[in-house]
Order: C-alpha cells, then structure tokens, then sequence
C-alpha cells in the first residue's frame, strides 16, 4: 500500500469527523424533504468523505482496488442489501413503521450496512491485512467496526438522558 504511515491518521479523522457528525447531526426526524435530503447527504458526506479523499488523493489508488472488491466483500455487500432489505420489509408489514413516518429508514436500512460494508471489510480490512496478520486484522475491525456505532450510544442517549 501506497503512504501506509497515513493508514492511521486517515482511521483516526474518519472516527473524529464520525463522532462530531453523531453529536452535532442526529438522522433527521423531518418529513421537509429538502431537510432531509441535506441531512442525509451530509451524513453520507461524513462518511465517506475523508476515505475517498484518502484513497484518491492520499493512497493515489482506484476505487475498485482500495475498496477491495473481491468476492467476499461482494459477498458480504449482496448479504448487507438483502438482510436490510429484508428488515424493512418486516417492519412495513409488522406495522411498526411507516413510509411516511420515518423516511430515513430507506437510507439507513438498505444502504448504511452496504457503505459500512465497503469501507470496513473493503477499505479498512483490506489496508490493515496489508499491514499486519489476519488475527489482529480481524480482531482491529472489529473494535473499529464497535467503535463507529459506539458513540451514538453515550452520546445520544447517555449524556442526554434519554
């Protein structure tokens, strides 16, 4: 891997950027579609956003080589769409949540576990396999993976009391 000293520092301004987005832009709860089309480009913006610019400007490499798209990440990218496919589903017949009561569900449900897919098992797995064994690879995306939802968690319902 091209520049892997900035492996870390890219890891470490993905989950700043990623802990500033879950304190200061919740998922919307407005049904104003210009409210939440923002939100949610935002939202995929802090995502993404410092990877790709990692991968294109920092690692100098394509897309289709940094997001490691073999057959397992394709494999676990087709069982992320078709399990939260499946979610929403369930809940639409379940009756626990309507189209119109919460339209983030068909961003988050679908797609957040494809992109997280991509940029864990793709990117950063990928990177860290390059860097050290397949063990602590392993065991170093999970945590990584823990700590990406973690701070919602305290946060938003810890600090805040809810």
């Amino acid at each position: 891997m091209k520049n892997s000293s900035l492996f870390w520092p890219v890891i470490i301004l993905f989950f700043l950027i990623w802990t500033l987005r879950v304190l200061y832009l919740p998922a919307p709860v407005s049904e104003d579609v210009t409210g939440f089309l923002t939100n949610t480009g935002l939202r995929l913006l802090l995502f993404l956003g410092p990877i790709l610019f990692a991968v294109i400007f920092l690692f100098k490499e394509k897309l289709k080589d940094a997001f490691s798209l073999t057959v397992p990440t394709r494999f676990g990218v087709v069982l992320s769409l078709i399990y939260s496919t499946g979610l929403v589903l369930f809940e639409l017949l379940s009756r626990t949540l309507t189209v119109t009561a919460n339209p983030w569900m068909w961003i988050a449900f679908p797609y957040a576990p494809v992109i997280e897919e991509l940029v864990f098992r793709g990117f950063i797995f990928s990177k860290l396999q390059k860097l050290t064994g397949t063990v602590q690879t392993i065991l170093l995306t999970s945590v990584l993976f823990t700590l990406i939802h973690f701070p919602g968690w305290i946060f938003i319902l810890g600090l805040k009391g809810e």
